[in-house]
């Protein structure tokens, strides 16, 4: 995700006025992202609303602590990808100790993502798809949902991933393979094929890259 060479150097440019106290740089660097964060963060916390309140969260924090950032310790992408981690991590911890009767809408998430499509039948398919798939996802343990999230709708890398999560690149590999596994399985159910007979994983990568794309 982050390998854009001129991005990177607009992004070099906001930061370093970032740090000098340039709110507007801030702005203009962390709605680059914002998208992404919040493609991110649905899956997380369970709806678009919770997402975007939580990347604001982030975008408050990120600010406020810019100070604590080391780009000897990596890109600023995977750490505000950590920072809208520990902020939705911080609002599921707050909803176990205020149960809500709210569930996740995988419709709600398809219309936020299909915003930006060219026509309506095209948003009308893509909406479809991403409300199946946004399903299959809840049906997955938090860690594998959150490793195929970041890898196919976010373009991370093994090793962002690692650094986003705070795990081992190996960690990480083991989650989108086992992720991905689980996805073929749900498919097969979905499909009512035979076990030999489940997609395979080439296709199923297909499915996850297309069903996140905005």
């Amino acid at each position: 995700m982050f390998t854009d060479e001129q991005t990177s150097r607009l992004q070099a440019r906001w930061l370093a006025a970032a740090r000098i106290g340039n709110g507007d740089a801030y702005g203009a660097l962390f709605m680059a992202y914002h998208a992404a964060l919040v493609r991110y963060a649905w899956p997380l916390v369970g709806s678009q609303e919770d997402a975007e309140d939580a990347v604001h969260d982030a975008f408050l924090k990120s600010w406020q602590r810019l100070d604590r950032f080391d780009e000897r310790r990596g890109t600023y992408g995977t750490w505000i990808f950590a920072v809208t981690r520990n902020c939705c991590l911080d609002r599921l911890r707050a909803r176990k100790r205020r149960p809500t009767s709210q569930a996740p809408d995988p419709d709600a998430q398809a219309d936020w993502l299909a915003d930006d499509a060219p026509d309506p039948e095209h948003q009308a398919m893509q909406q479809d798809r991403q409300s199946a798939m946004m399903t299959r996802l809840t049906m997955l343990p938090p860690a594998y949902r959150e490793t195929l999230v970041l890898f196919y709708w976010n373009d991370l890398s093994v090793h962002e991933i690692a650094q986003v999560t705070g795990t081992s690149e190996s960690n990480v590999k083991s989650r989108l393979s086992r992720g991905r596994s689980r996805l073929a399985d749900i498919l097969r159910r979905e499909m009512g094929v035979r076990r030999d007979r489940q997609p395979s994983l080439d296709a199923l990568d297909l499915l996850l890259a297309g069903s996140g794309q905005v």
